[in-house]
């Protein structure tokens, strides 16, 4: 989500998620939802089924009302409420890596020592065995540059593992 109204562009994230697919094997199934697929609607109904999903986006975090924090998508907010709401189809996905401020952040006094974040959202009752979150404000072209070295790095353990 490059562009979403009354927050910063963010330039690299097109790139970020294009550059991704290209390091996996052919096998591997990659459905890319770029703007102005990247709807609540489509996304929702992706991360029923997904193996990996990737998220290239704002990350907004509510210090009254955790379960409002969120991931910005085309037409609105994926919150803490709704991914709970959501119902895997099969097996829990491999990975969620959600390349967003604050992801892995909840700012609320009262409830700090509760697990009330995006990331365990995405670990919650086993949607994705693995999620890869942030704890603080990031760049766009620093976290374009990490996501792609981790991929590159999960790549190469996977053919590893395959051989």
């Amino acid at each position: 989500m490059d562009k979403i109204p009354g927050y910063p562009h963010l330039p690299h994230a097109l790139s970020e998620t294009q550059a991704i697919p290209s390091l996996f094997s052919p096998e591997m199934e990659c459905t890319l939802l770029n703007p102005p697929s990247t709807t609540l609607d489509t996304v929702a109904s992706a991360l029923q089924s997904a193996t990996l999903a990737h998220f290239a986006c704002h990350g907004t975090n509510n210090r009254h009302d955790p379960s409002q924090n969120a991931l910005l998508l085309s037409d609105r907010p994926l919150t803490l409420r709704k991914l709970v709401g959501l119902q895997r189809q099969d097996n829990p996905g491999y990975l969620a890596y959600l390349s967003a401020c604050e992801t892995f952040d909840s700012k609320t006094r009262d409830l700090e020592e509760e697990c009330l974040h995006l990331t365990s959202a995405f670990l919650g009752v086993g949607r994705f065995a693995h999620v890869v979150g942030t704890l603080w404000k990031v760049w766009n072209e620093v976290s374009r540059r990490v996501a792609v070295r981790d991929y590159e790095e999960f790549a190469v353990k996977s053919k590893s593992r395959e051989n």
